[in-house]
């Protein structure tokens, strides 16, 4: 992710409302439409998997469980993104 893509990221999560989205989307080209889609699933993936992780290490079930429960989470939301192939993570 370049820091341009970065910064964007940012200020779409963090700064922006629901309905400004066309405005900042008709104000981009299609390639940087595609890197911020791109950038955001990342993004997704991350915080969906790593939230699962803490939660379940959290628990106290262990790394395993916890590792279990991030490659869990991290299939169901690559396939919710369309992707067909989702690798588990080992760690």
């Amino acid at each position: 992710m370049t820091r341009d893509s970065r910064l964007l990221v940012d200020k779409l999560l963090f700064e922006t409302a629901p309905v400004d989205l066309q405005g900042m989307a008709d104000g981009m080209t299609p390639e940087q439409c595609d890197e911020t889609r791109k950038s955001l699933e990342g993004v997704a993936e991350k915080a969906a998997s790593f939230s699962a992780y803490f939660n379940e290490h959290s628990l106290d079930n262990g790394h395993k469980k916890a590792v279990k429960a991030f490659n869990s989470v991290l299939r169901k939301v690559r396939h919710a993104l369309g992707y067909c192939r989702t690798d588990d993570i080992h760690f």
